[in-house]
């Protein structure tokens, strides 16, 4: 168990934990106060992660079998590659969030840019609780599902062009929590 804090540092920290790793049997669990660089945690395995800060580009890509909570907003590509893992993201997210992603589960409360000209993920989940921003959203997606409790997400999300993918389904959360399918392939 670490905690680091990063809020009176001149610089952001990069590459933070980068190639760190743990096993089933034993966790590594940090919790960093403040903002970090770039590249923090990629690589990661079997780690729990709790930032209360900013993230730069590519935090947490390529993670295996780990879960992080970004309380605030991260930069693009952040969490992309991995696999067997979970993010919640507090804040908002740039671009490519999420791509590649296998057997992972997304929750992004703040807005969300998906511009990404193919898209792929497997097995995978993405709920996005703000207004999701971007035009380019086709791809190769598999077995994946989408949520959104936002109605203007939810037109976005209808809009997309899912279908090159195959067993992909769109779901509207309900204010009582339950989820309604709007669409599946």
């Amino acid at each position: 168990n670490f905690v680091l804090d990063t809020t009176n540092l001149r610089e952001k920290i990069h590459k933070l934990g980068w190639f760190i790793e743990g096993s089933s049997k034993r966790l590594i669990n940090i919790k960093v106060i403040g903002d970090l660089g770039n590249n923090c945690f990629s690589e990661g395995k079997y780690i729990s992660v709790e930032i209360y800060g900013n993230v730069g580009s590519s935090c947490g890509s390529d993670v295996k079998y780990s879960s992080l909570i970004i309380d605030g907003n991260a930069d693009e590509w952040c969490c992309y590659n991995a696999e067997n893992s979970s993010f919640i993201i507090n804040g908002s997210t740039k671009d490519k969030c999420g791509h590649n992603a296998k057997k992972s589960h997304y929750i992004i409360k703040g807005d969300a840019i998906f511009n990404i000209r193919y898209f792929h993920a497997e097995n995978s989940s993405y709920r996005i609780d703000g207004d999701l921003s971007g035009t380019n959203f086709v791809g190769g997606c598999s077995n994946c599902e989408f949520l959104t409790s936002n109605r203007r997400t939810l037109r976005k999300l209808l809009q997309f062009d899912l279908k090159e993918g195959t067993s992909n389904r769109i779901y509207f959360i309900r204010a009582n929590g339950t989820k309604k399918l709007r669409w599946s392939n």
